[in-house]
């Protein structure tokens, strides 16, 4: 299956599986990042999406400003900017966001 035909997929297909399992073999980050960012997406979609991402200014994006903390600690768990963790780990709402820049930091 090609890049297109999963974007089809993750993007309109009406199972919530499809599209997990679609974005599951994504590699092109636009996509990723679009899904990543919708907030209206089911949360297993997009964090999966998150999870596939590579791209740092997204995943700095979402760590700082997402409303879900499930999904910011999962960017985090993907970041490396130092500034950046060492700020979400003093300043985060959510303990476990915390917890995993803290860990990050020291990694």
């Amino acid at each position: 299956m090609t890049q297109e035909e999963l974007r089809e997929f993750a993007l309109k297909n009406e199972n919530d599986f499809v599209r997990y399992c679609a974005v599951e073999k994504i590699t092109d980050q636009e996509t990723l990042k679009y899904i990543a960012l919708k907030k209206h997406e089911v949360f297993e979609v997009r964090i999966q999406a998150v999870r596939r991402l590579t791209d740092q200014e997204t995943l700095k994006h979402i760590a700082l400003n997402d409303e879900h903390w499930k999904i910011r600690k999962e960017a985090v768990e993907r970041l490396i900017d130092q500034e950046t963790l060492r700020h979400i780990a003093l300043n985060d709402d959510h303990w476990e966001v915390r917890c995993s820049a803290t860990i990050r930091l020291h990694k």
